[in-house]
């Protein structure tokens, strides 16, 4: 993993991706001063951020492109190469600390072997075996197309090869995804015989009459695109006309729907009466969706007692609770939950009855959420769970999840209407 010289960790999709806006293009440059005050290097990146001062932040399909400028106050006749770098790590920092690459990009900007650097520019051809001087401000432009995939050999063991997309950019929990670019200098050494080779082992050099005289690196925050398949059509059009959705009974193909969990306990508040609950959960269709919208829920309720369905029932301590959160390698469920709220169902073909009731539930997701992938010993996860617990008023013979499902978050919306939030936002 490469560590630029002023960040000490990869950064996060979260915290960056939030506070970009899509239309703005800003340059990010780095700088560093050779000890001496009389050579700068200096990378310049063109990318979307939000400032100049953040990292830059690069979607799928788009090119880096950018420059290296190299300022030499004093006469230098020793430079070799001029190189750029780009790559992406991926690995785990629990012990043992373990990265891998999942693309890498080397790129020769300029070697003596080009002759003098604005004479190249200028298309003069001035080849020459002899060392050339070099003094002044010499710039190389670059331009480079991230790749979409990789593939998956390099990080896990498999039989056939299998391509993956590249993942987002993660520094939280056991694992981490990086991508940085940067910039290297070679010069030949004036060093004794024992030196140079100890240079040569240090620095892992091509040639030990050459030395990495300085190194310029920064990362940047990457994000893979991803939509989730078409809705129903009956989906679709409640979104284009603003309607509410129809329930699983009215649009099957628009729900997945669950098996069943029955809920009982005894509940003793203000009044006292065992409670049996049959509660039948189903999710939209397809079980992807974009950060920033709402996962849509249907729940039916069945009870062969009607108080238990009476009013209010809604906000009673037995009404199971249906939460999401998501995985990480290295941590387990994260205490960072979103529960979802819930309304009667407004399908003007279902009937409710006091023993039956049909809720539509929504779970409200952040913009910035990572999308989800998963490479192994890496990923990020989305879990959609149903649970009960003992609380004031309500004793449950038993406590715990009763329902959990994977889902996917994706960054774009599905081809069509966007999905729309029915519940008042809080």
């Amino acid at each position: 993993m490469i560590v630029p010289p002023d960040s000490k960790q990869p950064p996060s999709y979260e915290s960056h991706v939030s506070d970009l806006n899509p239309l703005s293009t800003v340059k990010h440059t780095r700088l560093h001063a050779f000890s001496n005050g009389r050579k700068r290097l200096i990378l310049m990146v063109d990318s979307r951020g939000p400032s100049e001062e953040s990292l830059p932040i690069f979607f799928e399909g788009e090119t880096i492109t950018g420059s290296v400028e190299l300022h030499l106050d004093k006469a230098e006749r020793n430079l070799t190469h001029v190189e750029l770098f780009i790559n992406g790590h991926v690995g785990k920092i629990d012990p043992p600390l373990e990265s891998k690459p999942i693309f890498e990009h080397a790129e020769t900007l300029w070697d003596s072997s080009l002759g003098d650097p604005r004479e190249t520019a200028a298309g003069q051809s001035s080849q020459s075996s002899k060392p050339h001087t070099l003094l002044g401000r010499y710039t190389w432009s670059f331009s480079f197309a991230i790749p979409r995939h990789f593939e998956a050999s390099k990080i896990v063991r498999s039989r056939t090869s299998q391509t993956h997309k590249l993942p987002p950019s993660l520094s939280e929990g056991a694992g981490f995804v990086s991508y940085a670019i940067g910039t290297k200098i070679k010069r030949k050494t004036t060093l004794n015989p024992i030196q140079k080779w100890l240079f040569f082992f240090r620095y892992r050099l091509t040639n030990p009459h050459d030395i990495i005289i300085h190194r310029l690196s920064t990362f940047f925050v990457y994000a893979p695109r991803s939509e989730p398949a078409s809705f129903s059509p009956l989906r679709q059009a409640a979104y284009r006309e603003n309607t509410p959705l129809l329930g699983p009974e009215n649009d099957p193909q628009g729900w997945k729907v669950f098996p069943s969990v029955v809920m009982s306990g005894r509940y003793d508040l203000h009044e006292f009466f065992d409670v049996n609950l049959r509660c039948t959960l189903a999710l939209a269709n397809p079980l992807s969706y974009t950060s920033g919208t709402v996962i849509p829920l249907a729940m039916m309720l069945e009870s062969v007692d009607e108080k238990i369905l009476g009013s209010s029932f809604i906000s009673r301590p037995y009404f199971p609770k249906i939460k999401f959160y998501r995985k990480i390698r290295g941590e387990g469920s994260t205490e960072d939950y979103i529960l979802a709220t819930w309304s009667i169902l407004e399908d003007p073909q279902h009937t409710p009855s006091p023993l039956k009731r049909m809720l539509y539930g929504e779970i409200k997701l952040p913009q910035d959420l990572t999308p989800s992938f998963d490479l192994g010993n890496v990923f990020v996860k989305y879990v959609v769970e149903m649970f009960t617990s003992t609380t004031r008023g309500y004793t449950t013979e038993k406590e715990g999840v009763r329902f959990r499902t994977n889902v996917q978050i994706v960054t774009d919306c599905a081809p069509g209407p966007r999905p729309r939030q029915y519940h008042n936002a809080t």
